[in-house]
């Protein structure tokens, strides 16, 4: 694989019945490194104090606006769409 990321996808991809992706694929991705401290440190978005700052709630449901930045694979960005599209309190992905 062509990093920790694409292992995690390829493994998610096959668990959710979507191996189909496989029969489009034309080329292995470059290799990426991962700083896993990078990744530790989103941990504390669970914290309701820091979600306060990004987090909207009203009523009935809660909306946030997420970026995701150093994708460098169209299989990651491939099934985190089709992984939102399908959960079911996800309303819109763009």
């Amino acid at each position: 694989m062509c990093c920790p990321g694409c292992q995690s996808v390829a493994q998610t991809i096959v668990d959710s019945g979507l191996v189909s992706y496989y029969q489009y694929r034309t080329e292995k991705a470059e290799r990426v490194d991962l700083v896993p401290e990078q990744l530790q440190s989103l941990i504390h978005y669970d914290n309701e104090e820091i979600q306060s700052e990004f987090v909207r709630n009203d009523e009935n449901t809660s909306e946030v606006t997420l970026s995701l930045d150093g994708v460098s694979c169209a299989a990651c960005a491939w099934l985190i769409e089709k992984q939102m599209n399908g959960a079911k309190a996800w309303y819109a992905f763009a």
